[in-house]
């Protein structure tokens, strides 16, 4: 998300970009769920248009998408052939508000949440022996490019 947020600093965008990083995901979704409830008290949380969650997405090439949104999905397929990445984005069936993004479903945003697939590693699960050097380089620039495009076109959209 930081590599995100870097690349798109110079652009000037229709569109206010925010990005949350939340906490707490395995013990009930405390981050997402204050910041949620931080939007609702303030009135802004129907301004969200839309959400990407990001989780998990260096277990392999094929980027597993989560949305019932049928023109976002089009959209990352549509960037994928045109940058000729390696893997495939796969759409997983669910509607993109789970696990942090289901504090936001209320929000009426378009959501796209994103893992990945296709090595067959020891998942990352937040263990002292989960070490950066652990983390598969090419899933990391895959997700990054892929979402780098995403962003850029729903920012000028």
């Amino acid at each position: 998300m930081l590599m995100l947020a870097h690349a798109l600093s110079g652009v000037k965008p229709t569109r206010t970009l925010t990005f949350v990083a939340t906490t707490g995901e395995e013990y009930g979704k405390l981050g997402a769920l204050h910041y949620a409830e931080r939007r609702r008290a303030e009135g802004t949380l129907g301004d969200i248009e839309f959400l990407v969650n990001l989780d998990s997405v260096t277990w392999g090439p094929n980027m597993k998408i989560n949305t019932a949104d049928d023109k976002l999905m089009g959209l990352i397929e549509d960037i994928d052939r045109e940058l000729g990445l390696e893997g495939t984005p796969v759409r997983d069936g669910r509607d993109g508000f789970q696990l942090d993004a289901a504090p936001f479903r209320e929000s009426g945003a378009r959501a796209v949440y994103v893992n990945s697939t296709g090595y067959s590693i020891e998942y990352l699960w937040h263990r002292p022996e989960d070490t950066p050097e652990k983390v598969p380089a090419d899933c990391v620039e895959i997700w990054f490019r892929l979402f780098e495009e995403f962003t850029r076109k729903l920012l000028s959209a």
